[in-house]
Formats: C-alpha cells, sequence, structure tokens
C-alpha cells in the first residue's frame, strides 16, 4: 500500500489531459429568414394571449419591409413596417385608429415561418400611453396562393 501512495502522484501527474470530444455535432440553427420567404399574401388570426378565441381575421401583402393589412370589419388599411432578422420578422403600425377599442393605437408583433405558415405574437399599445398594453396576442397565417 505504501508503494501505490506513493505512485499515485506521479499517476496523476503524468495522465493525458484529453478534452473528450463531441459525440454529436450541433445541428443547425434555423435558417435566415429573407424577404422574398416573407413577401407576399397572407391570411390568417389573431387570438388573445393564452385563449383560442378569434379577436380579428386579417389579410397582410408584405414586401421590402412594409406589410398592408386590412382587419375583417376595418375599412382602412394598416402599414406595419417590418425587419427581418435571424429566423424571424418584426414589425410595427401605428398609430392608427382601432374602432374596437375606440382610441388610436399601436401595435408590434414578431413572426416566424413554420411548415409554410406565420406563427408568432404582438401587442397593441395606447398611442397616447405606449406603456398601457391593451392586448397581447398570438397570431397565425397562411399564404395565399
Amino acid at each position: 500500500m505504501r508503494y501505490t501512495l506513493l505512485l499515485l502522484p506521479l499517476l496523476v501527474a503524468c495522465a493525458k489531459s484529453e478534452t473528450p470530444q463531441n459525440e454529436t455535432a450541433a445541428a443547425p440553427g434555423p435558417m435566415a429568414l429573407t424577404d422574398a420567404d416573407f413577401a407576399g399574401t397572407w391570411v390568417g388570426t389573431s387570438m388573445p394571449e393564452g385563449s383560442d378565441s378569434v379577436v380579428a381575421r386579417f389579410t397582410e401583402i408584405c414586401g421590402n419591409g412594409t406589410c398592408k393589412g386590412v382587419l375583417e370589419g376595418m375599412p382602412d388599411t394598416i402599414v406595419s413596417t417590418y425587419t427581418l432578422s435571424g429566423d424571424s420578422a418584426m414589425g410595427s403600425a401605428g398609430p392608427y385608429d382601432n374602432p374596437v377599442v375606440g382610441t388610436s393605437v399601436l401595435e408590434s408583433w414578431t413572426v416566424h415561418l413554420r411548415d409554410g405558415k406565420v406563427v408568432g405574437t404582438g401587442m397593441v399599445r395606447l398611442a397616447t400611453n405606449p406603456d398601457s398594453v391593451l392586448l397581447r396576442y398570438h397570431l397565425e397565417g397562411s399564404r395565399m396562393q
């Protein structure tokens, strides 16, 4: 046993310090979204956060950083601007008059493309007090052919 205790420091000092190789290669991240992927006409629905009750049906025509949209039951076109970052499109609109809430609002949203659909989240805020969130929602839309 005495010899074992004397050899132990020598064995530790001589042991190879190897970093184990990663056995599985990292899966590639999502593909970067391009304007060609996002451009087109989209139709879909918006539902309040935590609910599947439809509060709005929309049609959006998007391309070159701008979406022109109509909400069912609203006569005015709402113009959004968007930017692409990674696998997402982030947009904002307003202020615009929203007859449902009876005042001017701002809107922001983020979407991803999944299986040929846009899915994402957004929020509607008072234009006069952007810290006041009136509605958080999730949305899903499909490209019109």
